[in-house]
Parts: structure tokens; C-alpha cells; sequence
């Protein structure tokens, strides 16, 4: 979760909401770490909605723009990868 929390620290955010849309994320880490102790499948499913997220935000909307750089969302997806695998370990 380490890892996931610093790649949305570090990934680009741009428009008028990037720190709402980086604050919502890191939200949704919290969230996700509250549920591995307990229940692992909750806590995939956050880990996935953290995903849905991101390809969101990165997604060009009808006037080409993204609100998340590309590079940053590969990034927080690579760990969003990574916390699956030890959830699921």
C-alpha cells in the first residue's frame, strides 16, 4: 500500500479538480487498507475501483485532455498490481 500511496503522490494530476481527484485516490487507499486485515475480497475490490479510477482520469476526454498524465497512471496501476498480489498472497 506503500507503494500505491506514493505513486498517486507522485503521478501528474492536472485541471481544476487535480487535488480533489489525488485526495479521492488516497482516500480509496485508506479505505483499502482498512479492509485487508479483515476481508480480503473488500479490499480487491477497492484496489479495483482505485484502478476504474485512474483509467478514468486518464482517459482524453471530447477535447483531448486527460485529468491524470499518462505516465502517472501506468505507474499507480503497476502498484496497484503489486498490492493485489500481496493481498492475494
Amino acid at each position: 500500500m506503500d507503494a500505491l500511496r506514493a505513486a498517486i503522490d507522485n503521478a501528474i494530476f492536472t485541471g481544476k479538480n487535480a487535488a480533489t481527484d489525488r485526495a479521492n485516490l488516497l482516500r480509496k487507499v485508506d479505505a483499502t487498507q482498512a479492509k485487508v486485515v479483515d476481508k480480503t475480497a473488500d479490499a480487491v475490490q477497492k484496489l479495483e475501483d482505485i484502478r476504474t479510477t485512474v483509467v478514468a482520469l486518464s482517459t482524453p476526454d471530447v477535447k483531448g485532455k486527460t485529468k491524470l498524465e499518462a505516465a502517472g497512471a501506468a505507474a499507480i496501476i503497476a502498484a496497484v498490481d503489486a498490492a493485489e498480489t500481496c493481498i492475494q498472497a
